[in-house]
C-alpha cells in the first residue's frame, strides 16, 4: 500500500543571504562616509576603533567586540567616534522567505532584528568575516556556496551571541528590580508586577530570580520584610503593632505568625532575647549559652552539675532536678524574661511564667548552637567559639595519629540497662566527626541509615558484635550501676572482647553523654591523654 507523503512547513522560515561586502578605513577628524544601501539589512563590524552609525532613526555607537545590524530604508551615514583611526566591515544581505513558511512574522520576532550585539568569541567572528571579504571576487557555484557557507556560520554567532544578549539583558533587569524591592519591600508588590517591571514572563523572571537569590521573588521579598522587621524591634521606641504596618502587613495577628515562621520565635519572644541584659532560664541549652558568654539566671541542676561547666555555673539558680523536672515556684520567682526548654516539655505551663523558646533536641548540635546565637544576637561570638573548636580538635587529631595505629574501630557504650543490656552509641560527634574515629561494621552500617537513632539498646551477649578495637565505656555512678558493671568485668563475654584484651577500654563518667558546646570541648582535652597514655 502506497501512502502519500504528508505536507509540511519547511524547517527554517527565513534564510539569510549576503549580496556585498565592504571595508572602510576613517582616520580620526575624517568626514563620515555615506552610504545607499540597496539591501534589506546591513552588518556594521568594527575590527578596530569605534564607530557611529545612523540610519534613519536609528543610530548606534560600536566598539570592538560588538557588531551592529540595521533596517536601513534610505543612507547609511557612518563616522569615527573615536580617537584613532576606524577600520570596518560592512556586509549588505537579505531575507529570504522559504516555501512552506505562510506566516507573519513582525520584525520583533526576526531571529535576526535591528540592534547592537556583544560578541563573546570576536576574534573567531572577526575571523570569519574577513575570510568572506577576501573571498567577495570568487565566483563559481562551488566557490560562492563556500561563501554562502562562511556568511551562515556569522549569522549562527550572531543568532547565538543575540540569545545570550538577550539572557543578559534580562538578568540586568531582574537585579533593578531587586534593588527596588529592597526599598520598596513594604509596598504590596506580586510576582507579575515585578516580572513585568523586568519586562519578562513570570516563569523567566521566577528561574532568573532563584538563580541570583537562591529564593523565590515572594520568599525574598518577606525574608526583606522580616530582616527590616528583625531591625525595628530591637528598637523601644516602636510597638509590634507599628513594626508589622512598617514592613508592608497590614494585619499584626498576620505578621506574628509570618514572623515566627520565618525566625522561630515570636515578636515578641524575639525582643526579650534581644535584650542587652535578658533574663534567661535555662531548662536546656545551658552550654549553648555558656559559650556565648551568657550565664542565665536559673538551669536544672541535672546541668548545673556537668563537670565541664564547673567555674562557669556560680551564681546561677537550681530551678529544677533535671531537665524535665523543673521546680516551678523557683522558677516564676526568678521572674525571667525567656524560658528555653526543649522538645516541647512543659512548654504551656513555661509560656505562662515568660515567653518560651522550644527547640528540637534531635538538631545536630551546631545547628541549634548557630540557631540559639542568630537570636540573641551572638553570630560573631558563635563563629569565634567553633574556629577555636575547630582548632582544637585539628590538634587533638594530630596527636592522636602518632599514637593509633591506622584503621582501628571504636565503640561507645552505656552501661544503662544491665545486667541484660547495654547501650550503643552511633552518634558521638567528639569520637567519630571530630577526632575521626571509624565506628565498627555494625556500627558504621547504622550510621549510613538515614534517619538512624542515636542510641539502641542490645543484649549483652552482642557486645563482641558491636565493640571495636577501642571501647569507651560510661557507668553511671550510683552503686546498682557500679556493682553491675563489677560483674559484667567478670563474664566470659566482656574478657573475650579484644578491646579489653589488649587494655583499649577508657572508662568515662555521664559527662560524655552531655552534648553542649562546653562539654564537647571538655571532651577533647580528656580524649587525647587518656587515648594516649593506653597506647
Amino acid at each position: 500500500m502506497l501512502i502519500p507523503p504528508s505536507r509540511r512547513s519547511a524547517r527554517l522560515t527565513i534564510m539569510y543571504t549576503w549580496s556585498q561586502i565592504y571595508l572602510y578605513t576613517l582616520e580620526e577628524g575624517a568626514e563620515e562616509q555615506t552610504i545607499c544601501s540597496l539591501s534589506e539589512k546591513m552588518l556594521v563590524v568594527p575590527v578596530e576603533g569605534s564607530a557611529e552609525v545612523c540610519s534613519d532613526e536609528q543610530r548606534h555607537v560600536l566598539y570592538e567586540n560588538h557588531c551592529g545590524i540595521l533596517n536601513p530604508k534610505d543612507n547609511v551615514s557612518i563616522q569615527n567616534a573615536g580617537t584613532g583611526p576606524l577600520r570596518l566591515y560592512l556586509i549588505e544581505f537579505d531575507e529570504l522567505r522559504l516555501p512552506g513558511s505562510s506566516e507573519e512574522i513582525s520584525a520583533e520576532q526576526l531571529p535576526v532584528s535591528a540592534g547592537v550585539i556583544e560578541l563573546a568569541s570576536f576574534s573567531h567572528f572577526s575571523g570569519l568575516v574577513h575570510n568572506l571579504y577576501e573571498r567577495r571576487a570568487l565566483s563559481g557555484p562551488l566557490e560562492e556556496y563556500k561563501s554562502h557557507f562562511i556568511f551562515q556560520e556569522i549569522i549562527l554567532m550572531i543568532l547565538k551571541n543575540a540569545e545570550c544578549n538577550k539572557e543578559q539583558d534580562a538578568t540586568s533587569a531582574v537585579q533593578k528590580s531587586i534593588a527596588f524591592m529592597e526599598n520598596a519591600y513594604a509596598f504590596d508588590l506580586t510576582h507579575g508586577q515585578l516580572a513585568e517591571m523586568a519586562g519578562v514572563s513570570t516563569r523567566h523572571y521566577s528561574r532568573i530570580f532563584k538563580g541570583l537569590t537562591g529564593k523565590s521573588p515572594i520568599d525574598y521579598l518577606i525574608e526583606l520584610r522580616m530582616n527590616k522587621a528583625k531591625t525595628l524591634l530591637q528598637s523601644r521606641e516602636v510597638s509590634v503593632g507599628e513594626v508589622a504596618g512598617s514592613v508592608g502587613f497590614h494585619d499584626p495577628f498576620h505578621f506574628s505568625r509570618s514572623f515566627k515562621q520565618h525566625t522561630g520565635v515570636s515578636p515578641r519572644l524575639y525582643i526579650n532575647l534581644r535584650k542587652h541584659s535578658s533574663r534567661i532560664a535555662s531548662l536546656q541549652y545551658l552550654g549553648e549559652l555558656l559559650a556565648l558568654g551568657i550565664k542565665p539566671v536559673g538551669a536544672p541542676s541535672q546541668l548545673l552539675k556537668g563537670r565541664y561547666l564547673q567555674g562557669h555555673v556560680e551564681g546561677i539558680t537550681d530551678i529544677g532536678k533535671s531537665v524535665v523536672a523543673p521546680y516551678l515556684d523557683r522558677l516564676a520567682t526568678l521572674k525571667p524574661d525567656v524560658i528555653l526548654t526543649f522538645d516541647g516539655h512543659h512548654y504551656d505551663t513555661y509560656a505562662k511564667i515568660a515567653p518560651t523558646l522550644d527547640m528540637s533536641w534531635s538538631q545536630p548540635v551546631f545547628d541549634r548552637f548557630r540557631f540559639i546565637a542568630d537570636l540573641i544576637g551572638k553570630h560573631q561570638e558563635a563563629e569565634q567559639w567553633l574556629s577555636r573548636y575547630e582548632e582544637q580538635t585539628f590538634a587533638a587529631r594530630n596527636a592522636l595519629k602518632w599514637h593509633l595505629q591506622a584503621g582501628h574501630t571504636l565503640s561507645f557504650i552505656w552501661t544503662r540497662g544491665l545486667p541484660e543490656t547495654v547501650q550503643v552509641y552511633y552518634d558521638m560527634k567528639v569520637l567519630y566527626q571530630d577526632l575521626g574515629f571509624q565506628a565498627p561494621p555494625p556500627v558504621a552500617a547504622v550510621q549510613k541509615t538515614k534517619g538512624h537513632p542515636f542510641k539502641s539498646n542490645i543484649p549483652v551477649q552482642e557486645l563482641p558484635h558491636y565493640v571495636g578495637d577501642h571501647l569507651f565505656v560510661v557507668v553511671s555512678p550510683d552503686p546498682v550501676s557500679q556493682q553491675h558493671f563489677r560483674e559484667l568485668r567478670q563474664s566470659e563475654t566482656w574478657n573475650s572482647l579484644p578491646a579489653v584484651q589488649n587494655r583499649r577500654v577508657y572508662l568515662g563518667s555521664e559527662d560524655w553523654l552531655r552534648e553542649d558546646p562546653v562539654s564537647m570541648s571538655g571532651q577533647i582535652r580528656e580524649a587525647v591523654p587518656l587515648l594516649v597514655e593506653l597506647n
